[in-house]
């Protein structure tokens, strides 16, 4: 266990450094504003509604980030799994509640810390103001390449796309996952499918 945390504040370490010269002092103070939580399957990271909330660097599991339906429709933004931070960024920026659910969907591991720290961290030494935009502009590029996606291809187009870049995450989702994902229905994904099986 304490290899696992060793490790997980390693690749945390670098994937901040990503896009800022972190210095020992501002990282030790970081590390002491880190909170381990564990999260069942299905169990909520963040909720709709919850101000502020919290960020979380995943260890392990898997998560999904979607928006409430009235409906009863789920519209997945994404996922977030090991090595990935997820949060509610928009509502940080914004100044309000979070507008997306976070939600296990495997038995997940994190490392958090409330998003009221971020404004903390700006203060305390510009390089966070360079991380922090570092984080925003990958989540950015990640938001366009998604809009991109479901302008420019056919449901068919965006399961093929994403089964090929992402073979591994695909297995660890269910079928109506990947089907709430992409937009379409269960019974679309199926036929979608059946026609690529029976080429």
């Amino acid at each position: 266990m304490k290899t696992h945390m060793i490790e997980a504040n390693k690749y945390l370490f670098e994937s901040l450094t990503k896009h800022g010269e972190l210095a020992k002092n501002e990282w030790a103070y970081f590390k002491k504003q880190l909170s381990k939580r564990n999260f069942y399957k299905d169990e909520y990271l963040v909720h709709s509604g919850d101000n502020p909330g919290a960020f979380h660097y995943i260890t392990k599991g898997l998560v999904k980030l979607s928006y409430p339906n009235k409906l009863g429709r789920i519209v997945i933004k994404n996922f977030a799994r090991e090595g990935e931070m997820t949060g509610p960024l928009l509502a940080w920026l914004n100044n309000e509640e979070s507008p997306i659910d976070i939600q296990a969907i495997e038995q997940t591991e994190t490392l958090s810390f409330p998003s009221l720290l971020v404004a903390k961290l700006i203060g305390r030494n510009p390089v966070w103001e360079s991380i922090v935009r570092g984080y925003v502009e990958e989540l950015a590029k990640k938001t366009e390449y998604r809009a991109l996606l479901f302008l420019e291809n056919s449901p068919e187009e965006r399961y093929i796309t994403f089964t090929s870049e992402e073979p591994e995450l695909c297995k660890r989702l269910a079928l109506n996952q990947i089907a709430d994902y992409l937009g379409i229905t269960d019974v679309s994904l199926s036929r979608i499918r059946r026609r690529i099986n029976n080429r």
